[in-house]
């Protein structure tokens, strides 16, 4: 069951969100201890704050009902050390909720839970980077017990990293109540129209991105629903990976031996002849300069060109 289904199945019915636990069905008492769980992944010069800005409506709501809101955000990666502090967004959230926003530097222990139930009604503290503990993004049972003391119900934000099973969302719910908040609800919207494409319309689908899940998931499903998929970006790479070619310098991706396992059964598999690849691919260099020059490589015949 991939994120996003077990999402689904926490809060509510499949297909998308349709008979889920809405947080705007909720009645919120003043005072109610509330965690939201949000995806504000904005780096801080906050060039593009969309992350942040899509989840303002649910939390005026939470707030104008007298609840004590416990946020949990994430940036960056525990993994390569990009996790930086997240005051920088406390400071937003105030401008933007015209109310202080109090950051507190951690999401566990007594600190955390103290900072959480001294909250007033109609008061929100952000707490710190979920991305500072290893076991978020390994949804650790110990780490989303820790997050869920700081409240009695979760609002699960944060669209942006509903595709993944952490600690800081569908590890909470393990624990406490979950309700959907518009901005999760409105992006599964937005996605529904593109769940059951008319194939015999020659429906086609573009597909790239770095993480895994953009084969592991997309891919492995929208073969079936697609009349063309193209890869593109990073899961073209995986693709040739996939094949055995050369891929020189370039990126392979996340767990590219996965994600090579799962294209190698698409293109031994019935919808094999959906897959456009180019006829070929020019690689410059090899990581361990084994290849100085450029050179031109066919793509693999039983694949269908462009």
């Amino acid at each position: 069951m991939s994120a996003l289904q077990k999402l689904h199945h926490k809060v509510g019915a499949i297909d998308p969100l349709s008979g889920a636990r809405r947080l705007r069905d909720c009645e919120i008492g003043v005072g109610d201890r509330w965690i939201y769980s949000a995806g504000f992944n904005t780096d801080p010069d906050l060039k593009n704050p969309v992350r942040i800005d899509c989840e303002l409506h649910d939390l005026k709501r939470l707030l104008s009902g007298g609840a004590r809101v416990a946020i949990l955000s994430h940036q960056g990666r525990f993994q390569d050390g990009t996790a930086q502090s997240l005051c920088y967004v406390a400071k937003y959230l105030s401008e933007k909720l015209s109310q202080q926003i109090r950051y507190v530097d951690s999401p566990v222990g007594v600190a955390a839970v103290h900072a959480a139930s001294e909250l007033k009604p109609g008061e929100a503290a952000l707490f710190g980077n979920t991305r500072f503990f290893s076991g978020d993004e390994n949804n650790d049972s110990e780490l989303s017990r820790e997050f869920s003391r700081l409240g009695s119900k979760v609002a699960i934000g944060g669209f942006s990293k509903a595709h993944r099973a952490h600690a800081s969302n569908i590890g909470l719910l393990n624990h406490l109540p979950g309700y959907a908040t518009d901005s999760l609800a409105l992006e599964f919207d937005r996605l529904a129209p593109w769940q059951a494409p008319d194939v015999d319309k020659g429906a086609v689908a573009v597909l790239g991105g770095y993480k895994h899940e953009k084969v592991t998931v997309a891919f492995a499903s929208l073969i079936q629903k697609y009349k063309r998929i193209v890869p593109t970006g990073t899961v073209l790479t995986k693709c040739l990976i996939a094949m055995g070619m050369r891929i020189g310098a370039s990126d392979p991706g996340e767990k590219s031996q996965e994600c090579a396992s799962v294209i190698r059964k698409c293109l031994d598999g019935k919808f094999a002849n959906r897959i456009r690849l180019p006829q070929a691919v020019v690689i410059s260099r090899d990581s361990d300069k084994s290849l100085t020059d450029k050179r031109r490589l066919r793509v693999g015949d039983h694949v269908l060109p462009l």
